[in-house]
């Protein structure tokens, strides 16, 4: 039996004060114990620990389940091995920019949370999860061409949310203007959990299986098709967790207590092998996107402009750039190289941005080529505009002067019935020639109300052949509306409302990104409780997905820091496409044309298992590593 959570957190809360009693009179191998070696020593601390819960365990059948994972390492190789990785990350860039620090000549930054070792994961389902991505491509890029069935299903979130009301008003705006832009292209993410398949509601999660992943399937969490974020950060953890396991860093190394074991260790199995690592090319294959997009684009349009240049479209202030900037570097390596800038959203958008009078070619003035011949947009990679309040008329305290001194000689902003920055720039975007990563109409296909209703029975199969129709379904679990004109929606309502039912439930908003928003479990019900009944439908109800009893140790930035105990995981695997829209006399089941359909990597994220949220830039969970093996 491994420890209860209530005793994990004992465990946690008395670690520190413990090593740092023995601090004032042991010495570990000659040497005094500094604050530095009470930071080791906790470690191993907490592997000891955590390895003597485990021994416990019997009649385990396979070899990846005797090995003790993750292996109890030696004080030296400990402090050795958690050095690396912070090396790692400083020259590599897996760092979050501390922007509250910048200085006109400096800015501070922090690590990324990182796990130390990589986390035990089935190979078959790993290959799985790959091998649907293009199906899910598919579903995802026909969705976002089928206006009809995305009003139908989203079209009772105008009236309570903001982010569905400004989205569908510029998509009208433009609809009115008309389309001058056929392709598409579309950076997606599907996010899966581990689900045991035998365990009931009424299962203590921390009784665990001989072998915990030997009954396991593969549950969506989430359809992402706008704003992917994670891939640059994961590949550089995989890249490192690879280099770790190369110089031989997770190789067992007992202590001298450990004497009596060690005959015992020679026959286990380190599942941290080479060939557990997968590789994963996130970052050339998410810039080899927008370059293909780049491309079909062609050469400028306008009259004016002699080069074309691919836009990212961020959010000001940003702590993420190790993310985004990869991608960005990347396509500036390319040979040829494929231009690429930033520019801040909403308001950068309107300062240095047009529209061209004849053909709607989105112009790219930045201030470093003021008098010259402006920059061709021909892709728009959008990694802001997915918050609500970006499209407010108070998103800012004051509009910038340089908002103010250039006029938007485009039409659209005369043609918005707001006077947001957030709707002006967003509708400036989307009336351009440039092609959209990804349109409107994708993102708003990213809506969780909008993955609750293709869970329902029979509509796959509107876009999908049976028998991947079959495949995508197997990955969904139970998943309400809370409207009260439907018998789905009465059902959910019920289920969220009675404590027992709602523990095995998260709440999610339909349209908000962004797992803090969720609500989780026996808070469901105050929850309701608080908001009008009117509300409701703005959620969704889904069954919590029940995970493996899996262990590792997580680095996170204070005041978390070290963590080592049960742990859930999440896989994100990316996808990259370019479509085209059918006119409507070619349409047939389906309203596009998908010209590229890839998988575009993956992330691995992992979360103390009695936390619920999983943001990594928030603290919450870690990059990590699938260390797959055979079950």
């Amino acid at each position: 039996m491994y420890p209860s959570s209530q005793k994990w957190q004992t465990l946690r809360k008395s670690d520190f004060s413990y090593v740092t009693s023995l601090a004032r009179t042991w010495t570990v191998r000659g040497f005094l114990l500094d604050s530095s070696s009470c930071y080791f020593l906790r470690i191993m601390f907490l592997l000891k620990n955590l390895d003597l819960h485990r021994s416990k365990k019997k009649n385990r059948p396979t070899e990846q389940s005797t090995y003790r994972y993750p292996p109890n390492l030696s004080s030296q190789h400990a402090e050795s091995l958690l050095a690396q990785i912070k090396d790692w990350q400083l020259n590599h860039g897996s760092l979050l920019k501390l922007v509250q620090s910048e200085t006109e000549h400096s800015v501070l930054a922090r690590p990324i949370g990182v796990s130390v070792f990589p986390t035990l994961f089935p190979r078959p389902v790993f290959q799985h999860a790959l091998d649907l991505e293009s199906t899910y491509n598919e579903l995802y890029c026909a969705v976002a061409e089928d206006e009809e069935w995305l009003w139908d299903v989203t079209k009772d979130l105008v009236h309570v949310e903001p982010l569905a009301a400004a989205l569908w008003h510029v998509h009208h705006e433009v609809k009115k203007a008309g389309s001058v832009q056929p392709l598409s292209a579309g950076i997606f993410r599907s996010d899966y959990m581990l689900h045991v398949q035998s365990r009931d509601d009424n299962h203590d999660d921390d009784d665990d299986e001989s072998n915990p992943l030997a009954n396991v399937t593969l549950k969506q969490v989430e359809f992402n098709s706008y704003s992917c974020a994670g891939g640059s950060h994961a590949n550089k953890v995989v890249d490192m967790h690879r280099y770790l396991v190369r110089t031989g860093a997770y190789n067992h190394n007992s202590n001298d207590e450990e004497e009596e074991e060690r005959e015992e260790e020679k026959e286990d199995t380190n599942p941290i092998q080479p060939s557990a690592i997968p590789p994963n090319y996130t970052i050339h294959s998410l810039a080899s996107c927008l370059a293909t997009a780049h491309a079909a684009y062609g050469a400028p349009k306008s009259q004016i402009a002699t080069k074309t240049a691919v836009l990212f479209i961020v959010q000001p202030r940003n702590f993420n750039i190790a993310d985004e900037r990869p991608i960005e570097y990347a396509l500036w390596n390319r040979d040829p190289p494929v231009p690429a800038y930033r520019v801040d959203f909403p308001l950068d958008v309107l300062a240095y941005t047009s529209l061209s009078e004849s053909g709607r070619e989105l112009l790219f003035h930045p201030p470093w080529l003021r008098g010259k011949n402006p920059l061709e947009i021909s892709v728009v990679y959008m990694r802001a505009g997915y918050e609500a309040e970006e499209y407010e008329t108070d998103f800012t305290n004051k509009v910038k002067e340089k908002v103010k001194a250039k006029a938007n000689d485009s039409s659209s902003s005369s043609s918005s019935s707001s006077n947001s920055p957030g709707r002006q720039a967003r509708l400036r975007l989307e009336l351009s020639r440039a092609i959209k990563c990804p349109s409107l109409l994708a993102h708003i296909a990213t809506f969780k109300k909008v993955q609750q209703a293709l869970a329902v029975p029979g509509t796959l199969e509107r876009w999908l052949p049976p028998d991947k129709a079959a495949k995508v379904r197997e990955t969904f679990m139970p998943l309400y509306p809370l409207d009260d004109a439907s018998d789905a929606g009465r059902t959910g309502r019920q289920l969220a409302t009675n404590r027992p039912s709602a523990r095995s439930h998260v709440l999610k908003p339909s349209s908000l990104e962004g797992g803090s928003h969720n609500v989780y479990g026996e808070a469901i019900p105050g929850f309701l409780a608080s908001i009008p009944q009117a509300q409701w439908s703005s959620y969704i109800l889904m069954e919590r997905i029940r995970s493996p009893s899996l262990y590792n140790v997580l680095m996170s930035p204070p005041p978390r820091e070290i963590f080592a105990g049960r742990v859930v995981s999440e896989l994100g695997v990316f996808g990259t496409c370019l479509w085209k829209r059918r006119t409507s006399q070619s349409r047939s089941n389906n309203h596009c044309d998908l010209l590229v359909n890839a998988v575009g990597g993956w992330s691995f994220k992992t979360k103390d298992a009695q936390i619920d949220e999983m943001s990594v830039v928030k603290g919450y969970g870690c990059f990590d590593t699938p260390c797959l093996v055979d079950v």
